[in-house]
């Protein structure tokens, strides 16, 4: 699973310019982010979720779409000198859910979570979890990963990824806030739940599932 440091390093050197001076923030270009929002609008592979082009002030940085992980970031951030990457303060992932579930996620294939670890929330009507600092949710189609600075889950982490502590507020009204860039899913509006099969990983596709990507 891509934590989120490295997700953050992703993000910021796929979606920004990078301008290693230390001390300003890396530049949005919004020219490129229009041309990448067209494109997610044409993409149907599967449903793409966003929160519209700014969220609390946070302007879109880029849309990054690919068959294994697609990934939409808001606003930017410094680049420390020296490093290469910094976090940016909103970001949400979507994959097919053929390549991302919460069963996936146990440390050995013997060593399976209690069923009230695997997703034991509910958010939009579908199955979700809290991650180290941010939220999944669990659709029929894809999974959809939110990290936002403003609503970063803390809490200890077990060997196997999971954690207890629920959802933050900040985390579950970006969640509430999303839509479908590229299918007619609207804001607040029930999405379709993955079934247990594939929360558990039984989908026939999920069976012979590679890397996921990054």
């Amino acid at each position: 699973m891509l934590n989120l440091a490295a997700a953050v390093l992703v993000l910021a050197t796929m979606l920004l310019a990078i301008d290693c001076n230390g001390r300003d923030p890396l530049p949005i270009n919004h020219e490129r982010a229009a041309r990448q929002v067209t494109r997610a609008e044409k993409f149907n592979e599967y449903p793409l979720f966003w929160v519209g082009e700014t969220y609390e002030g946070l302007p879109i940085s880029g849309i990054r779409v690919d068959s294994a992980r697609s990934i939409v970031g808001y606003g930017t951030c410094t680049l420390p000198q020296g490093e290469g990457g910094c976090s940016i303060p909103l970001q949400i992932q979507i994959q097919p859910i053929c390549l991302h579930w919460p069963a996936r996620f146990s440390a050995t294939p013997t060593d399976v979570p209690r069923p009230d670890e695997l997703a034991p929330y509910t958010v939009r009507g579908v199955r979700a979890r809290s991650t180290d600092g941010g939220l999944e949710l669990y659709t029929d189609e894809v999974a959809i990963k939110i990290y936002y600075a403003e609503g970063e889950t803390r809490s200890e982490v077990s060997e196997d990824g999971f954690v207890s502590e629920p959802p933050s507020e900040e985390l579950l009204e970006v969640a509430e806030a999303l839509v479908s860039i590229n299918t007619g899913i609207g804001p607040g509006e029930p999405l379709t739940p993955a079934s247990e099969d594939a929360l558990w990983g039984r989908l026939p596709c999920q069976q012979n599932a590679g890397p996921e990507g990054t």
